[in-house]
């Protein structure tokens, strides 16, 4: 026969087992997915509104939401900021006993996903997020705020450590494919003008990227590339951090070059006819404040 203390051993394992398989199963998830909707809304100052079509369980430390969108509000305006098909959400168990709390999760949005993990540190955060054909499309806060229809794929991996004291100290690589990236036909709103724009396709394949690292205040850009579209880029450069977005500065350096069809959206690009290279691009020199930026294509300064 079994000693009693083995009985007593394996009477308190089931009960433990039985005790978490009924909280994991009958956890009022329908209360929780207000409360997860809250927690997101409270630290945007409730200018974000986030509906959640169905939450789950995901392992023990975990929670799958379905059909997150999320909705901003000006003057009472509803604007549709972006949309995920599937969130998951999971925290490491012992990151949590031991109170340096580790999150994985992942974003699916269409056929693309991004994965990734946050870990909390003395400092900050570290984050390190791969991204996978995720549709930037399903991202709509450029269109809600400027009226752009931008739709393409990002792949590639950002790695960061977040200063949360001093956010200038943030540092990190950036190492982004930029593919199939397209512009809808659009209105864009500027200075309160609206500006028609036409289908036009900005990158083809995956010939365009977006790659720096950050250290020290500075952003260094490596490559800003833009290939086989409609709008020719590429850019070289830093971009100076500061503690007021407004003041950030920059000094970047390149060329672009324009088709046809993006020269007839911007007929104002006779201005700098004269400045083509003989390649057929045209030389490019960004600096200034991000709020107050000089922009010169060869030896002509845009009126801006």
């Amino acid at each position: 026969m079994m000693p009693k203390i083995l009985k007593y051993i394996a009477y308190a394992i089931l009960f433990v087992f039985s005790f978490f398989l009924f909280l994991y199963w009958m956890f009022p998830y329908e209360i929780l997915k207000d409360r997860v909707a809250s927690a997101i809304e409270e630290p945007l100052a409730r200018q974000v509104e986030v509906s959640i079509g169905d939450i789950e369980p995901y392992y023990f430390t975990g929670l799958e939401i379905s059909d997150m969108k999320l909705v901003g509000r000006t003057n009472g305006e509803a604007r549709p900021l972006a949309e995920f098909g599937k969130v998951r959400v999971r925290a490491a168990l012992f990151s949590l006993i031991f109170g340096n709390p580790r999150i994985s999760f992942l974003i699916k949005s269409g056929k693309g996903e991004i994965a990734g993990s946050a870990k909390q540190t003395d400092e900050g955060f570290d984050i390190d997020v791969d991204l996978d054909d995720f549709d930037v499309g399903s991202v709509k806060w450029l269109e809600s705020q400027s009226g752009i229809k931008l739709s393409g794929k990002l792949s590639g991996n950002v790695t960061l450590k977040i200063d949360r004291a001093r956010p200038v100290r943030t540092a990190g690589k950036v190492d982004l494919s930029l593919d199939d990236f397209k512009l809808g036909q659009s209105q864009l709103t500027a200075g309160g003008a609206n500006i028609p724009i036409p289908d036009m396709v900005i990158t083809k394949g995956r010939g365009s990227r977006l790659k720096f690292t950050i250290d020290k205040g500075a952003v260094n850009i490596d490559e800003f590339k833009l290939s086989d579209g409609d709008l020719g880029l590429d850019l070289k450069g830093k971009l100076f951090l500061s503690t007021v977005l407004s003041n950030y500065r920059l000094n970047l350096t390149g060329s672009f070059r324009a088709s046809d069809k993006f020269t007839e959206a911007f007929p104002l690009l006779f201005m700098v006819e004269k400045q083509k290279q003989a390649d057929g691009s045209y030389p490019l020199t960004v600096t200034g404040r991000l709020s107050e930026p000089s922009i010169k294509v060869g030896t002509f300064t845009l009126p801006l």
